[in-house]
């Protein structure tokens, strides 16, 4: 009996991990040239945009989540020299929402998927 609730949890997490899938995938499409021509000093973002400028949308949503992950935290990054911290503090706080609060939010519902799966074994589920 407890199978089922664990399995509407799932879906009521697997439901909105769907959809920020794809409002990363639109903001990737619309936004992630535009944040690299705005921090062409970024030596990470110039060598990741070398590596993936061929990857079509897969590559678009894996350059805008490693500038993602240089965004929340750009003191240690520009202490190993990876970016400007000039330009990303130049960057407009748009730019950086449109980014981390999708990465935060699906980092949430992975690790509460996680959670959902360990709670399904300490049940015997």
């Amino acid at each position: 009996m407890t199978s089922i609730p664990i399995g509407l949890l799932g879906i009521f997490i697997m439901v909105p991990m769907i959809v920020n899938l794809i409002a990363i995938a639109i903001i990737a499409h619309n936004y992630v040239e535009v944040i690299e021509g705005r921090l062409p000093n970024c030596s990470s973002v110039v060598t990741i945009r070398e590596a993936w400028s061929g990857g079509g949308l897969l590559g678009k949503v894996i350059r805008g989540g490693v500038i993602a992950i240089v965004m929340m935290m750009p003191n240690l990054c520009a202490k190993k020299g990876i970016v400007d911290i000039d330009e990303m503090r130049r960057l407009p706080a748009r730019y950086k929402r449109l980014l981390i609060i999708p990465m935060l939010i699906g980092i949430f519902l992975f690790v509460a998927m996680m959670g959902l799966r360990v709670a399904g074994y300490w049940l015997g589920l």
